[in-house]
């Protein structure tokens, strides 16, 4: 059976990459997680006003 490994040529002087977050980086997935909670917790409300029969892709005999 051959072999899976594969064999990564050599970087030339000077080439190597970064890998890291910068500041930026941070803030935008911070702020992403705020939004997101907000809308998520804001919903909520609106949810609990609509009750259980706004989740049903069909109407129910009982609202006819």
């Amino acid at each position: 059976m051959p072999s899976t490994t594969t064999q990564t040529p050599p970087e030339p002087d000077g080439a190597s990459l970064s890998h890291g977050l910068k500041q930026r980086h941070l803030s935008m997935i911070a702020l992403g997680g705020v939004i997101g909670a907000g809308l998520f917790v804001g919903s909520g409300a609106g949810i609990a006003a609509a009750g259980p029969s706004s989740s049903s892709p069909t109407p129910s005999p009982a609202s006819w």
